[in-house]
């Protein structure tokens, strides 16, 4: 009994792993971590003892918030007399292929188009829910790059009212940032109802005046009810067809489950009038496509058994076309994570790498201050999955620490 006790242990330490190389290349790759990950993938003989195994599964994964790359084979020693190993060869020369598309540089910066389309309905008044968004609206652009053009959209009226008379253009795209603040400022709210579909329309004939391939919508209600419903689903569809980026940050009293159908990426932010600016200072309005596609790559590899390996280059930094506010996220602040949090719940993402050992590498051009808000993040994250967390500085994984 004794001796098949050990055996079988010995059998599960000799069982194939999944080892799982992912690379965030939001903001492109730097030629010296993109030797690095050639050092980790094609290991000399020291990382290989340490990390690779005869057949262990490998999947090399590269990600930006729009989508992602990766191959998978199974790890041979080199071997030139294997079939095998050329073969895996082959998988791995097309991923770095792959990796040198997404840039060996850092991006340079997108000038972008944003529109604020701003509920004045008659409810955005109580609690003074109205200030709370023009305070954010003032924040937002102050943040905001000088090359970003911003314009601003009202929207509310009345059944008999035309669809042109509900809603109105009350700053055109600009860059000057005191004609935007002087518009902000001046917003007044009506006694009339909330008519999204008027405003999105104006939003359209805006954007047939701009190149509307790098545009953010952000919108802000209060909505309980939308009174042109179909016309503001019909748009906003649209809107998606055509890769326009549109956010709904909702506040007071809103729907939330209604509001998430006028959002292209299905989710929306939920904050309180008392929360909001806080809530926008720790969501960046550029990073939370990047958070979701991660969670995706994760979701996807499952399962991830106890012993298992993830590496994960990281930067999330500034990583959504459509936007280049440059808001920095505070990531380490518990908003942001129970945001994250809210978002997987309410797509039925479970996930669990219970024993998986993880291996975080920071990459990216950061101070101080942001490597540690992404460090908390992480530890976080993976705290409350189950995983076993390092951080490392270079491809020799030995040297990790907690």
């Amino acid at each position: 009994m004794y001796k098949i006790l050990l055996l079988a242990l010995l059998a599960m330490s000799l069982e194939a792993k999944n080892i799982y190389i992912v690379t965030d290349v939001s903001n492109g790759i730097t030629r010296p971590i993109y030797n690095e990950l050639g050092n980790l993938t094609q290991p000399s003989k020291n990382v290989e003892n340490d990390l690779y195994h005869k057949g262990d599964n490998v999947v090399l994964t590269a990600f930006r918030a729009n989508g992602s790359v990766s191959k998978e084979f199974t790890y041979y020693p080199r071997n030139k007399k294997e079939s095998a190993w050329k073969k895996s060869r082959k998988e791995h020369a097309s991923f770095f292929n792959a990796l040198k598309k997404a840039g060996v540089k850092k991006r340079a910066p997108i000038r972008s188009n944003i529109i604020f389309l701003v509920d004045t309905s008659g409810s955005m008044k109580q609690g003074d829910v109205i200030g709370e968004v023009q305070n954010t609206m003032t924040y937002l652009i102050n943040a905001k790059s000088k090359k970003s053009k911003v314009a601003i959209v009202t929207f509310d009226g009345k059944q008999n009212m035309k669809p042109s008379n509900r809603s109105r253009v009350t700053q055109n795209f600009t860059v000057n940032k005191s004609e935007l603040l002087d518009s902000v400022s001046t917003l007044k709210v009506s006694r009339y109802d909330t008519f999204l579909g008027s405003g999105l329309q104006k939003v359209q004939r805006l954007l047939g005046e701009v190149n509307s391939k790098n545009t953010l919508v952000l919108i802000f209600t209060d909505g309980k009810e939308i009174n042109d419903h179909k016309e503001a689903l019909k748009l906003t569809k649209r809107f998606k067809q055509q890769k326009i980026n549109m956010k709904v940050v909702a506040v007071g009293g809103a729907d939330i489950e209604m509001l998430k159908k006028f959002s292209t990426t299905g989710y929306i932010f939920n904050a309180t009038s008392n929360d909001l600016k806080d809530m926008m200072q720790g969501i960046s309005l550029n990073n939370d496509p990047l958070f979701l596609q991660l969670n995706s790559i994760l979701e996807n590899n499952k399962p991830l058994k106890p012993g298992d390996t993830l590496i994960l280059y990281s930067s999330m930094m500034n990583v959504d076309s459509s936007s280049d506010f440059y808001i920095i996220p505070n990531l380490g602040s518990s908003i942001f994570y129970n945001e994250l949090k809210k978002i997987n719940q309410d797509r039925g993402v479970v996930m669990s790498l219970e024993g998986v050992n993880v291996y975080v590498r920071v990459t990216g051009e950061m101070d101080a201050e942001k490597v540690n808000q992404l460090k908390l993040f992480y530890k976080r994250f993976f705290k409350d999955q189950g995983a076993n967390l390092r951080f490392f500085t270079n491809s020799n994984l030995t040297k990790a620490k907690f």
